[in-house]
């Protein structure tokens, strides 16, 4: 409470303001005070007994009466002083702890902007780690491709190895087979078909001039012993007609090989069969038209077949040899 008024006397009730400075501490009624009391600016209010007069025995007379004195309160200034106290302690204390909450305030944001520092370099370690890991997972399955690779490798290389020391070791047979044999080949012009050599002439005799020739080149006009042999004639043959060692000189109709083997005993024979023609013959069929001794020799055509001719026509021929050794 502030009390501004100290503490006041008020003249008793009922008596006049003249009266000889009677005063006497009282005790309000509640109705009639209340509100007195109850404002601090009357702090120490002393009010006078209701009824009773000037000459109360418990009245004090004095010269200077006042129906209203003010008693100040003997520790006002020690109350002053208190106050201030408690006013500099509460502003110290209020400027204490603002400057708390400021430090609190600094430090909480320093730490967030290092967590925030923090967790950004969380995640960009965690994408390295990631990027080095599917780098890693990349390097895996190449090196895997690689070692498979490699054993591919190893296995060809393996391969090659073993099919090296084989060709090594039948050249060297065949080294050692050469050094105790003699190669055989056919002479120059001359062509080898399965071991024999064949000679086309480019000239035309007659056939017994075609026989001799090949006599003196060391061979025989060509003796056809299967299809294979026939087949190779006609393929390799350039012109329409050559002499082969064919004739029935002797006897009309018994052909004979020039090594006297009779036709028939060879089981290889190619005359041409006119099927297509049924009024004329097949070969051979001694046809006189041009030669009144027949057709007595046998050629082999570009098509394959046989047919008998006139030994005195000039054809070319066919020389057949074996192989010659090399010295």
């Amino acid at each position: 409470m502030d009390n501004i008024y100290g503490n006041v006397i008020l003249p008793e009730m009922g008596k006049g303001a003249d009266s000889p400075g009677c005063h006497k501490e009282l005790t309000l009624n509640s109705k009639t005070t209340s509100h007195v009391l109850m404002d601090p600016v009357y702090g120490n209010v002393i009010l006078p007994e209701m009824g009773k007069g000037a000459d109360s025995p418990d009245c004090h007379k004095s010269p200077h009466y006042s129906p209203y004195v003010t008693q100040q309160p003997s520790g006002s200034k020690g109350n002053v002083s208190t106050s201030r106290g408690l006013l500099l302690f509460s502003l110290a204390l209020s400027v204490g702890l603002l400057a708390g909450l400021v430090a609190v305030a600094y430090l909480y944001s320093n730490a967030q902007t290092k967590l925030d520092l923090i967790e950004a370099l969380h995640k960009n370690v965690s994408a390295t780690l990631n990027t080095t890991e599917t780098k890693l997972d990349l390097i895996k399955a190449q090196l895997k491709n690689l070692t498979a690779t490699l054993n591919t490798t190893d296995s060809i290389a393996q391969t090659m190895l073993d099919l090296i020391e084989a060709l090594h070791k039948n050249l060297s047979a065949a080294l050692n087979t050469t050094d105790t044999c003699v190669c055989r080949v056919c002479p120059e012009g001359w062509a080898n078909n399965s071991g024999r050599c064949y000679l086309f002439s480019s000239t035309n005799k007659t056939w017994s001039q075609s026989r001799d020739h090949c006599i003196t080149l060391g061979g025989h006009l060509v003796i056809v012993n299967n299809q294979e042999e026939q087949s190779f004639l006609s393929q390799s043959a350039i012109e329409d007609f050559y002499w082969i060692g064919l004739n029935d000189l002797e006897t009309e109709g018994q052909w004979i090989w020039v090594d006297s083997t009779p036709l028939n005993e060879t089981g290889a024979v190619f005359w041409l069969k006119r099927s297509d023609k049924p009024d004329e013959p097949d070969e051979p069929d001694n046809w006189m038209g041009e030669n009144s001794s027949g057709e007595d020799c046998g050629v082999v055509s570009k098509i394959g077949e046989w047919f008998d001719n006139s030994c005195n026509k000039l054809f070319t021929f066919v020389c057949e040899r074996p192989l010659i050794g090399l010295d």
